[in-house]
């Protein structure tokens, strides 16, 4: 079945003498039929028209509303073949505009409307079937070609019936297109009569498409659409788009604001050194300086930076170690001191922390795109948070039972807590502590160091527990032991202290 009429190699541009010389050539004797396809985009009015210029007969129809041009263009032709067959011709050439219609019935590909495509291969089958050689053409459009001329003139006459004279269902991509189009009217009705907004509707008054440029990056354009609103600071948007001096916050990096740190610090101690006298004065300033690297981390995680997540990393380490003063305090004063807040923990702890601010600042230098994953930031943030609450719960739960201190002897005191997040694990305020610190190497996305925490925590909570359980077994014996078989540590791959039985 000859599909498609094959043009000679440089003819391939559908021009009106290309053309005439094609149908002259190779269809001289073949009945020559134009089709075409029109819609209208503003009422939505679809129609088609065949043309034979031998039997003078130019047919317009008017479609179903709404339909796609690609379904008049598949329609003209079935229409077209339905002549063919009527007439009972032995040979008939179909020139047609559209080259997806073409190319969907020489490929056999069903495009946007499967079932018209088939229709039109069933009748095409039956045709050729009962004796008809039947051809394709493509025709360039408005390039002078007068069949094609006439049946385009035929078709948008046609779209100016009264009445729908064939009725067409309508495809899923148009349904779906309808669809679109009705929520896009409600949406534009809506942005037109809102009173809010109205400063971003001067800019973009329409819902329809986008103003202003286009950026090979969809992040580049965000931001400079940001930057456009005034809903981000100059500084941040300068950083997402590679123009900013060093990338660090304005507020903190400008001679003003080191002057404005190194007063504020020094009214601050001032103060502090006349109002507290001795060791009450050692903790107002350690609460101080966590409050203040608090507020610089807060204010930095407000500005739009590269080291937003440096913020959110400094906020946590301040609360941590003043959390634990604080619930220290209200649970156990009798064991509270300065070490309470765990600011000078240990030399490994203080080379951890210093090795993850090297290791975020080298990174953010070298590779600044490793530092935007925000995702991946979320993640470790919540892990912080929860890890913050689980201890936190630990410590208020075990009341004075609790140290930061593994004890070696029994005081009065002490009793086996088994209740609240001790049921769920033997060491909740360690579980608490391995994730909080993993938590924030996340926070930084630090690839090297969430490794390091990782193996580092994991050794030293293994060890810990082991020496601690150890005491405990000797204060509680037989008490301790079953609850030691029906509560896991909550670490993973640490079992505690083996016993033997």
């Amino acid at each position: 079945m000859d599909v498609m009429v094959a043009l000679q190699a440089g003819d391939m541009d559908g021009s009106a003498g290309v053309v005439d010389r094609c149908l002259r050539r190779k269809c001289g004797s073949h009945l020559h039929i134009y089709t075409d396809g029109s819609k209208d985009p503003a009422s939505g009015r679809a129609g088609f028209a065949i043309h034979i210029p031998k039997l003078q007969i130019i047919q317009g129809r008017r479609l179903t509303d709404r339909v796609s041009v690609f379904a008049t263009e598949i329609v003209a032709l079935l229409w077209a073949l339905e002549w063919v067959g009527e007439l009972g011709v032995d040979k008939a050439v179909l020139c047609s505009d559209s080259a997806a219609a073409l190319a969907a019935l020489q490929g056999g590909e069903r495009g946007a409307r499967p079932d018209l495509v088939a229709e039109l291969l069933v009748t095409l089958y039956r045709v050729v079937q009962g004796g008809c050689e039947v051809g394709f053409l493509w025709v360039q459009a408005h390039v002078g070609v007068g069949g094609n001329e006439t049946a385009d003139a035929a078709a948008k006459a046609a779209l100016r019936r009264e009445s729908i004279d064939v009725v067409v269902s309508l495809g899923v991509s148009e349904c779906r297109s309808i669809i679109r189009e009705g929520i896009t009217q409600i949406w534009q009705r809506e942005w037109d009569q809102e009173r809010r907004g109205r400063f971003y509707y001067n800019i973009q008054p329409s819902v329809r498409g986008s103003t202003g440029c286009h950026w090979s990056m969809r992040r580049d354009e965000v931001t400079m659409t940001t930057l456009r609103m005034g809903h981000c600071g100059l500084a941040g948007g300068l950083v997402r788009v590679g123009k900013h001096m060093d990338g660090l916050c304005d507020i903190l990096n400008g001679t003003r604001g080191k002057i404005a740190i190194a007063v504020y610090l020094v009214v601050i101690n001032g103060f502090l050194l006349r109002v507290y006298k001795g060791p009450i004065y050692k903790v107002a300033v350690r609460a101080c300086f966590l409050g203040f690297i608090f507020g610089c981390g807060l204010l930095v995680s407000l500005t739009q930076t590269t080291w937003t997540h440096f913020g959110w990393y400094m906020c946590s380490l301040s609360l941590f170690h003043y959390s634990e003063y604080l619930v220290t305090a209200m649970t156990n004063p009798q064991s509270l001191s300065l070490d309470s807040f765990l600011l000078n923990h240990s030399l490994e702890y203080t080379v951890a922390a210093v090795s993850s601010w090297v290791e975020f600042t080298v990174e953010i230098l070298l590779v600044p795109d490793l530092k935007q994953w925000r995702w991946l930031s979320l993640m470790g943030l919540l892990m912080v948070v929860c890890g913050e609450c689980l201890r936190k719960s630990a410590m208020l739960t075990a009341g004075s039972n609790f140290n930061h201190i593994v004890q070696n002897e029994k005081a009065q005191s002490h009793v086996l807590v088994t209740t609240g997040v001790y049921s769920y694990f033997r060491h909740p305020s360690y579980v608490g502590w391995f994730y909080w610190s993993i938590g924030t190497q996340v926070v930084l996305c630090n690839p090297l160091c969430v490794l390091g925490y990782t193996l580092a925590s994991w050794r030293f909570f293994r060890e810990r527990i082991e020496e601690e359980e150890m005491s405990l077994i000797l204060f509680f014996g037989e008490e301790y032991l079953v609850y030691k078989r029906k509560v896991p540590t909550g670490l993973p791959f640490i079992q505690g202290m083996c016993v033997e039985p």
